[in-house]
């Protein structure tokens, strides 16, 4: 790239990097780690950064902005996870399938996975996905089982699988 200057990280900051290799815990902490060593050590543009480290050039400029800004905290963030799409809390879809089971049919005994749906969405205000209604009965322990011989959509129900505690 013609006209571009090569900026520099800030003096010091080799000897932050080369302590950093013993936090880095992840592939992509060590990856970003390796996009400043590269800058900081060998001076290498992020073209050249990309190249090595099979990363796009813009990643890289990313990673090596950060830096001045955060410094080698930016190795120590959790990581991110958890449920940021759901719906209800685990205990909340608990509750919902307790009090669902309690109102319609005695304990351990078979529901429509449809009409698990239809409270749902009842209770949502909106529709959701017959795989969202699974996954809730597949977290809390509950299985699909085949009513009959035909696999129809409606001869699906969720029964409550066995405590495997209660022997």
């Amino acid at each position: 790239m013609r006209g571009r200057k090569l900026r520099c990280l800030a003096e010091g900051s080799t000897e932050q990097l080369r302590a950093a290799f013993r936090i880095v815990r992840t592939k992509e902490q060590f990856r970003h780690l390796l996009c400043l060593w590269l800058r900081a050590a060998l001076h290498l543009r992020s073209e050249q950064i990309a190249l090595a480290l099979d990363m796009a050039p813009g990643t890289v400029r990313r990673v090596q902005a950060r830096f001045p800004r955060e410094g080698v905290e930016m190795f120590k963030k959790p990581a991110k996870g958890g449920r940021r799409r759901q719906n209800l809390t685990v205990a909340a879809e608990r509750e919902f399938l307790e009090r669902l089971l309690k109102e319609t049919q005695p304990a351990n005994a078979i529901l429509d996975a449809r009409f698990v749906q239809e409270q749902y969405e009842r209770m949502m205000g909106r529709a959701v996905t017959s795989s969202v209604v699974y996954r809730i009965l597949r977290r809390h322990g509950w299985r699909r089982v085949m009513m009959g011989a035909i696999s129809t959509p409606r001869a699906w129900a969720a029964a409550k699988l066995p405590d495997p505690h209660q022997y």
